[in-house]
């Protein structure tokens, strides 16, 4: 049978043709008399993620997003990748799959304002009601979970598009459960897919060929490639056995027995590291290759690349350095100088009528010579000054100088400055104990931490790029730049007015929480370290100019520009590019931060090719702030407010921003369309979730108030339908960038 409006083959029982999608009746009818209100076209993109389930928790990681949804239903979404769809963009580019109520809905083009099909109920055996719902990669096929249950395992089924009908009774026949065991999958090219049981057995399915890859898996996760499935069997609490299994040849061998930690997996280039008494060893291995031994006493992989096969990481060491090199004394050059005091040398010249109160004076010194007399009497010897002392009270009230003395061998009064002596002896008195501290500290050592950098590419030695480093190293092995503090000494100096002792200091030295404190503002400071920053091209090393380390740096696609960020959260940003190996720098920001960024679901530091993404003006909500891009030297800004954005394969850019964080997993909204052109286009001003659902600029998915509704460019929004929790289809976007 051929389809009346194009003339395709058409296959038996078939509901609309798979080359135009003109809806066909049991008699062989296309258009609107054949009963079919929609026709086969595009659907609305999915997150950038295999399809899977809840992992559990003895798991290090699954290849799956959850999306939430309304109510206390979540949907698992399934990845559409970036790939043609066979037959061109007119078969299935707008098709469409979403989940309402326990059911699952389809409508073949959703551009068109029809009905959707009911395609199946979902029936959930625990209380997550998490739904793995998708497509496959070439369209063909759509899977779900039909039964929930990831104690037991889920029931995995999928039914041919072509086949779908109007109504839930007429689709039962064509569902095929795959498994009723499932707790995770992901899809692969073509139809084919990969999943776990929740027994451990690992299964690939392509079309009806079904190959039983191995049992008691614990995890498995594909490779870029698609043609490499890497899983891992548990041993132990701490260690497991890593394997990989080749697709197009249905070998599998295992490549790492007894792993600690696997830093990257690829079939060329496997990185990973094994424990053997508390040392931490990293080795590479690859499908068909023999283990190498790279280096023990590992501490971090700081970056590897598996196109270079290389990386660099650190090893750690122990020295013995003195105690008293790890302080920061501020008092050493100011206390060479000081003595201790000598009362005499505070004394002044006065006279008897100043030193001698009014009401004294007036007392006895009226009465001549007898009275002279009886006052002098009256005075206390200070044998230490040698000399006879006096209180005047007149000045004790006013806080004044009140203590005199009188030498009576030269009949000399003085004036005593008490509060100068008193600032002296405390300066000497501290004086004694930093005295006493400092030779406690320079007899005492400290086993200090450092660290050794070090760069390997497969089937060469270890270069050792630079000797007594701290932590505070970044590299990019593609690139083979590394950045990093040089120790000199201690790489550590804590203020010597926090420390009381020596085993003091030792305490100090071991809490990674300590925090030195400024005595003028009280505001707690990082303890200072004086060491030098570097940066080295290859083995090629440059003193770096500035005062901070950075603690990220990533470049562009072409290699020839690069960011520095110095902070974790907002902070200085700088765009660097290397001059015969000199580091030239150009401020962009002081308050900002990296967009995150990920092409081809891998990260790619705020670059997407040779465009910069960052977020200025960072504010203190954490709900989105403006976004930037630099390129080919300045930078301009796209929209403030955003939380999420999403460049298309056409190179349009959608926005989602003035978000307020609401409950439920929704984050109300704005949706902005920026076109090549330049324009900005009004999507939605309260849309509460957005997924990647770009499918051409005329036909954008979002989810508004629990409906889901299509810009298709008109004046006004369609509605597909009501409270849809979430919506899955066949996008092709370039990147993905979030706040």
């Amino acid at each position: 049978m051929k389809c009346g409006n194009c003339g395709c083959e058409l296959l038996p029982d078939s509901a609309f043709c798979p080359q135009c999608g003109a809806g066909v009746n049991a008699a062989g009818q296309y258009g609107a008399e054949s009963g079919m209100p929609y026709t086969a076209g595009d659907m609305p993109y999915g997150a950038q993620a295999p399809m899977g389930g809840v992992p559990k928790k003895r798991l290090k990681k699954l290849p799956l997003i959850l999306a939430a949804v309304a109510g206390a239903a979540v949907i698992v979404v399934l990845v559409a990748a970036a790939v043609k769809l066979i037959g061109g963009s007119g078969n299935r580019d707008y098709q469409v799959a979403y989940y309402k109520n326990g059911k699952i809905y389809y409508t073949p083009n959703v551009k068109k304002d029809r009905d959707a099909c009911v395609v199946s109920d979902v029936r959930f055996e625990d209380e997550s009601e998490n739904l793995v719902m998708g497509f496959s990669k070439d369209g063909e096929y759509l899977y779900f979970y039909s039964r929930v249950d990831y104690e037991n395992g889920s029931a995995l089924c999928r039914i041919p598009v072509s086949k779908i009908k109007q109504e839930e009774e007429e689709n039962e026949e064509y569902i095929e459960e795959i498994d009723g065991r499932v707790d995770n999958l992901s899809v692969l090219e073509g139809n084919a897919l990969v999943y776990k049981t929740n027994a451990g057995d690992l299964i690939y399915l392509n079309g009806d060929d079904e190959t039983e890859i191995d049992s008691d898996v614990s995890y498995f996760d594909v490779q870029k490639d698609e043609q490499t499935i890497s899983y891992s069997k548990t041993k132990d609490e701490e260690h497991f056995d890593l394997y990989l299994f080749d697709i197009e040849s249905k070998d599998g061998e295992r490549i790492g027995k007894d792993l600690a930690n696997t830093d990257v997996v690829s079939k060329d280039f496997t990185l990973y590291q094994k424990n053997a008494d508390g040392d931490r060893i990293l080795y590479v291995n690859s499908f068909d290759g023999e283990e190498e031994k790279i280096s023990a006493g590992v501490e971090d992989i700081c970056s590897y690349d598996s196109k270079t096969k290389s990386v660099y990481y650190t090893v750690k060491r122990t020295e013995s350095v003195s105690l008293y090199d790890c302080v920061d004394d501020t008092y050493a050059d100011s206390d060479a100088g000081i003595t201790e005091p000598d009362r005499r040398d505070f004394l002044s010249v006065t006279t008897e009528q100043n030193a001698v109160s009014e009401d004294d004076y007036e007392y006895y010194f009226e009465d001549g010579a007898e009275g002279r007399a009886r006052f002098y009497s009256y005075l206390d010897f200070d044998s230490d000054m040698n000399m006879y002392s006096y209180y005047n009270d007149d000045y004790y009230y006013d806080d004044e100088n009140y203590l005199f003395y009188y030498d009576d061998l030269h009949n000399q009064w003085y004036s005593y400055d008490i509060q100068g002596y008193e600032e002296a002896a405390e300066r000497y008195s501290n004086l004694e104990g930093r005295i006493e501290l400092r030779q406690e500290l320079k007899e005492r050592t400290y086993d200090q931490e450092v660290y050794d950098l070090y760069y390997y590419e497969q089937g060469s030695e270890p270069v050792l790029i630079v000797e007594n480093i701290d932590r505070s190293v970044v590299c990019d092995a593609a690139n083979r730049f590394s950045m990093y503090r040089k120790v000199q000494g201690s790489s550590v100096k804590i203020p010597i007015d926090d420390i009381y002792d020596a085993d003091d200091l030792l305490d100090l030295l071991s809490d990674e929480d300590y925090e030195a404190y400024d005595d003028e503002d009280e505001e707690p400071s990082s303890a200072e370290s004086a060491d030098d920053i570097y940066y080295a091209v290859g083995t090629n090393e440059q003193k770096y100019k500035g005062s901070d380390c950075p603690t990220g740096v990533s470049f562009s696609e072409d290699g020839s520009k690069m960011v520095l960020s110095f902070s974790y959260s907002s902070g200085k940003l700088e765009m660097c590019s290397l001059d015969d190996g000199v580091l030239v720098e150009e401020k962009l920001s002081d308050n900002a931060r990296t967009a995150s960024t990920y092409k081809d679901g891998v990260g790619t530091g705020g670059w997407i090719g040779n465009v910069y993404y960052y977020f200025d003006d960072i504010n203190d909500e954490d709900e989105g702030s403006a976004l930037w891009k630099y390129e080919d030297g300045e930078s301009e800004k796209i929209a403030g407010n955003v939380t999420v954005s999403s460049i298309e394969k056409d190179g349009n850019q959608i926005i989602f921003s003035d978000s307020s964080g609401g409950g439920d997993g929704f984050a109300e909204g704005v949706l902005e369309l920026y076109t090549l052109k330049g324009d900005s286009i009004r999507i939605s001003r309260k849309a509460q979730e957005y997924g990647e659902a770009y499918l051409a600029e005329d036909c954008i998915l979002y989810i508004s108030n629990e409906s889901l509704y299509v810009y298709t460019g008109k004046d006004e929004d369609r509605r597909v339908d009501r409270s849809v929790t979430n919506y899955r289809c066949m996008g092709d976007m370039e990147a993905y960038i979030y706040y």
